[in-house]
């Protein structure tokens, strides 16, 4: 989604602007190609993570590693929701979208090291223990 506006500068869309294309139009076609590419990323992390797992002695079912794309879907469709939010509002602040990966990244992986105060380790949407 963060390719709109880059793209935009380089004149790659010029062609399409020449048209009778609206600029909500394309936003929409934005978010939908990052909204099915981050479900697919996610969908295929999942399922390699599945399939590689089968090899072990005591391997889980594939239906059941499966499920936690479920749970991921919705994390992942809200950090789409709130760089569109962004993007559409801030178009010259975009790069603060960046916070939330780094943020869920830090909070999960280095909030123990890092020492962070409960409340914002409960902010993390990419949390399953809440």
């Amino acid at each position: 989604m963060l390719r709109l506006n880059s793209d935009e500068q380089k004149g790659w869309l010029e062609a399409i602007h020449a048209r009778s294309v609206s600029r909500l139009h394309l936003f929409g076609a934005y978010t939908i190609v990052g909204t099915v590419a981050g479900l697919l990323a996610l969908f295929a992390g999942t399922f390699g993570m599945a399939l590689g797992g089968q090899g072990a002695k005591h391997a889980f079912d594939i239906s059941r590693i499966m499920r936690s794309f479920w749970g991921f879907a919705p994390a992942v469709l809200v950090v789409i929701g709130i760089v569109a939010v962004v993007l559409g509002l801030l178009p010259r602040y975009q790069q603060i979208a960046w916070i939330i990966p780094i943020y869920a990244v830090l909070s999960i992986y280095l909030g123990g090291l890092l020492d962070f105060p409960e409340w914002t380790k409960k902010i993390n949407a990419l949390r399953l223990d809440q």
